[in-house]
């Protein structure tokens, strides 16, 4: 009897913690707005549906233009789309947004002596 409820307890909570698992966040649209199409595709869409409808977007020129367009312009509740993209967890369409971000680079020199005597021995 004992070695029954273990077992029952035991596959309870493992159909717990597998459906708490599975539930996915859902983004659902505020509005019909091409952006914000844009943005809940970039959450959850696929990188093919992502591509229709950046291609669709409304911007003149090849793809790459409106991409580059896309990942620098455009914001997601205060998170630039790229962003947005890997915080829902979709790293594809993340991946090709950030080929075309143009992020700011800081080179250090850390080898640079700002005063003072250095001795080696």
């Amino acid at each position: 009897m004992i070695k029954s409820n273990i077992l029952l307890v035991g596959a309870v909570s493992l159909l717990m913690s597998t459906s708490v698992l599975s539930q996915e966040k859902q983004y659902v649209a505020a509005d019909d707005s091409p952006e914000t199409r844009l943005c809940v595709t970039a959450a959850d869409g696929t990188i093919n549906k992502f591509r229709r409808q950046v291609h669709n977007y409304g911007l003149q020129g090849p793809l790459a233009i409106k991409y580059r367009f896309v990942a620098n312009k455009v914001y997601c509740n205060g998170f630039n789309i790229t962003q947005f993209a890997e915080d829902a967890g979709n790293d594809v369409v993340a991946m090709k947004l950030k080929q075309y971000r143009k992020n700011t680079v800081y080179i250090y020199d850390i080898a640079k002596v700002n005063h003072g005597n250095v001795i080696i021995k």
